[in-house]
């Protein structure tokens, strides 16, 4: 066959965006997104009672639905003076469990900003807030407009308080007494600070706190409490009093008379009877927990000797007490937890190491940064900053020495661990996605309905597939072994050892290549079938495969020059291609097209194949070609490529022409389809069973919705050359051409009768009958499959 090598030259391109997206839907950990392009201020049936926002490029954003925690660092907890659920604040917004075990979750995307609601370059950042008695929530963000937002969790919306002359609130205090929220903000200057209140309808500035100028302007670092006319707040330059009757100001730090023992506090709580509990420190190199008498303004101190340095004491960091005055506290030279109680005056402390809560089933990655008591027990709060994928505990839960947890890995959640470091995804038949995380041995299983199941597979493999069942099978285990996933188990199906480097579903078959022993395995309905030796060293350096339409397998490798091998596995021979001219080529990925087609893809070009000629396209003639890192192709012949930095799909139409269709989608930055979210570097594309396209990147996977996409093309081959038994049956298909009711005869039993179109998708199926009905089929060409026991015979049909 004689083999053209054309390389095409662009003088220029068309740079677009794919233009019939009807929707694009972000699933973030915890949290469903729902965008609508050019629906900003719009009021739409998907939306009603949901939260909604927008951003910068008129798309309106839908907090569609809420699986668990958002994420797996939780900075604090918001007091609750309404109900028993939890509050928590964490980097990617407010997550509210509820006591009945439902979330409801709030996106920081969706906190208007301070230029203009939806500015996504200023995205805010949940930090602090309280839940006030009538159930509406005050919400404090970073980069908001100088003021906090309140929730109303009922009507779903969120109204701006503004606060005047560029005062930026922070801490909050609820004061029953007198129904208002106490509010400390700075600025105008660096040492401002002011006092306002807030009685749920209105916002009334009170006093400029100058004696409390050095009050640290941090949430994490300072607390505001209120207890019998007064305010207390904890800073790192001591402790502030102020009377809210007259609004008198005093501090106390160790060079003030009364004095405290160190300058910073870091903590501070109320016992029942009337004294102040001081978490306080110099640092993180000594400190004490003090028993502070408001009214005489005395305190006596309790240290605790580091028990890995004699020469300094536990610098704490938290306290929190019980409505029985059982008190907790935590250290930042300690690593674990420390319970505090007393015989007479004497302190008893019962040390509770990091190591010892794995026992308690609960483990945690760090040290509890946060405790609080709320709901009658402790709660234990931790953010977790590694960069792998973990399953352990945000927030660890003691109710009278029963011990419980939150995490992101709750059942029902779409995890951080369930939604990072794929290496590629693959739909199924029913609208669900497969999503395989090769880094971490983790195998997610999203279905139409947007529900998740997961499973742990050791040594898994980076590349799987899904069989005609719906169900994944993968390489990996102990011993590594070819696996089918049926959840909750995945079984082993595997008749021989394989070194298995790729697998491809051909029709309703499983090949599988096994580079290192130079063979393709065929599975079919989790039964070997037939394997097909490569005689070659060659395919030992080769990655990938694909099987195109007319059974012929193809391959490629990279050795200082790209060169590409058919197999035909009629005649098990083969025949090799030049591709030189390609330049420096990291091997991909390979997949079938329609018409006997078949893509191979590197990094920096994409070469699709037709006929027995080549056809390049490289990043130095296209600009839209550039760091690759999927492909997909749908049952049109449409390509298209994932691209990493300043994530992109490219579009390929007509790549046989001299002029070839290329189309740009940003999915990433302020031009992108989702300019809210991070789409940062994605690896794995995939058209799902619905004609959407799915991608993902950092812990965030994409659907965008087009009502005109096509599905992923699946090759399926006239004659499927296996080598089953031969069928000793005479088979007799009548009429054809046909033109209503196709008819098989034959002395043994027919179990399916199948009817595919030309490329691959299944138009017609019926079991246990000898006729098909075809009437309501357009005319033309078909393939029709009958499986009579265990054997498989194909046969060409036309439709009148």
């Amino acid at each position: 066959m004689k083999v053209k090598l054309l390389t095409l030259f662009v003088l220029f391109y068309s740079f677009k965006t794919i233009a019939q997206i009807t929707k694009t839907e972000a699933f973030t950990v915890g949290t469903k997104i729902t965008f609508y392009p050019n629906q900003c201020g719009n009021s739409i049936p998907e939306a009603t009672d949901k939260l909604t926002f927008c951003d910068n490029s008129d798309n309106l954003g839908v907090v569609e639905r809420s699986y668990g925690l958002n994420d797996r660092g939780v900075r604090h907890m918001l007091p609750n003076y309404y109900n028993n659920d939890e509050y928590y604040v964490t980097r990617e917004g407010l997550s509210i469990r509820n006591v009945d075990g439902t979330w409801e979750n709030i996106p920081n995307i969706a906190i208007p900003t301070y230029n203009t609601q939806g500015d996504w370059t200023n995205t805010a950042t949940i930090r602090n807030g309280l839940v006030l008695p009538d159930g509406k929530v005050i919400i404090q963000a970073s980069n908001a407009n100088y003021g906090f937002n309140i929730y109303d969790r009922v009507q779903k919306t969120l109204s701006p308080v503004n606060f005047p002359n560029n005062r930026y609130p922070y801490l909050f205090a609820y004061d029953a007494t007198r129904g208002v929220t106490w509010i400390i903000a700075y600025g105008g200057g660096a040492n401002g600070r002011y006092l306002f209140s807030y009685d749920g309808a209105s916002l009334t500035p009170v006093i400029e706190l100058t004696t409390a100028g050095n009050v640290s302007a941090s949430v994490d670092t300072s607390t505001l409490i209120y207890n019998d006319d007064h305010l207390y707040i904890a800073s790192i330059n001591g402790l502030f009093k102020i009377n809210v009757t007259n609004f008198a100001t005093t501090p106390y730090n160790s060079s003030t008379t009364p004095s405290l023992p160190f300058d910073r506090v870091n903590d501070l709580q109320f016992d029942t009877n009337g004294y102040l509990w001081l978490a306080i420190s110099n640092g993180s190199s000594d400190g004490g927990i003090v028993k502070f008498d408001v009214a005489a303004e005395t305190y006596d101190m309790y240290q605790l000797v580091s028990e890995t340095n004699a020469a300094v004491n536990y610098a704490f960091q938290n306290v929190a007490i019980s409505d029985n005055d059982e008190i907790w506290v935590n250290a930042s030279n300690y690593s674990g937890l420390m319970e505090l109680s007393f015989t007479g005056n004497t302190p008893n402390w019962d040390l509770l190491p990091l190591s010892e809560i794995s026992t308690l089933n609960f483990p945690m990655t760090y040290n509890p940064s946060e405790i609080y008591f709320r709901n009658n027990q402790f709660y234990f709060t931790s953010i977790d900053f590694s960069s792998g994928s973990t399953s352990n505990y945000e927030v660890l839960i003691n109710a009278n020495d029963i011990w419980s947890g939150r995490n992101d890995n709750e059942d029902g959640n779409l995890s951080n661990r369930m939604n990072r470091r794929f290496t590629y995804n693959m739909p199924d038949n029913n609208g669900g996605v497969w999503w395989f995380n090769g880094y971490d041995d983790v195998v997610i299983y999203r279905d139409a309905n947007d529900e998740h199941q997961t499973i742990d597979i050791e040594n898994l493999s980076l590349f799987g597939v899904v069989d005609d069942d719906d169900n994944a099978i993968v390489r990996g285990g102990s011993p590594i072994e070819l696996k089918k996933i049926n959840f909750p188990n995945a079984t082993s199906f595997q008749t021989m050892t394989n070194q298995a480097t790729d697998m491809k579903r051909v029709a309703d078959q499983i090949w599988v290549f096994d580079r290192s022993n130079k063979r393709i395995d065929v599975y079919k309905d989790d039964a070997f079938v037939i394997s097909y030796n490569l005689d070659e060293d060659w395919y030992q350096n080769a990655n990938y495969f694909a099987i195109d339409d007319n059974a012929d397998v193809w391959f490629m490798r990279y050795t200082g020059t790209l060169e590409i091998k058919k197999f035909n596995i009629t005649t098990l021979s083969s025949t090799t291609y030049d591709l030189s001219s390609v330049g420096s080529f990291t091997p991909k990925k390979i997949v079938a097209a329609p018409n006997g087609g078949v893509w191979f893809l590197g990094p920096t070009a994409a070469v699709y194949e037709e006929s027995g000629v080549f056809y390049e396209f490289k990043a130095a003639d296209y600009v839209e070609i550039y760091n690759l890192k999927d492909i997909v192709i749908d049952t049109n012949g449409k390509a298209y490529l994932l691209t990493n930095d300043n994530a992109s799909i490219t579009t390929i139409e007509n790549p046989t022409d001299v002029n070839p269709t290329l189309t740009n989608v940003s999915l990433e930055n302020a031009n992108s389809v989702m300019p809210a979210l991070d789409h940062y570097r994605p690896t794995a594309l995939a058209i799902d069973s619905e004609g959407s396209l799915w991608t993902h990147a950092s812990v965030t996977a994409f659907k965008l919705i087009d009502n005109d996409l096509a599905t992923e093309y699946i090759s399926y081959p006239e004659v499927l050359s296996i080598a089953t038994a031969e069928i000793e049956a005479d088979i007799n298909i009548y009429p054809n051409p046909v033109n209503s009711k196709i008819y098989v005869a034959s002395n043994q039993s027919i179990s399916r009768l199948q009817l595919f179109d030309v490329v691959g998708k299944q138009v017609a199926s019926v079991r246990s009958k000898d006729n098909l009905d075809v009437s309501h089929l357009k005319s033309g060409m078909y393939i029709l499959k009958i499986d009579i026991d265990s054997a498989t015979h194909t046969q060409k049909i036309i439709i009148n």
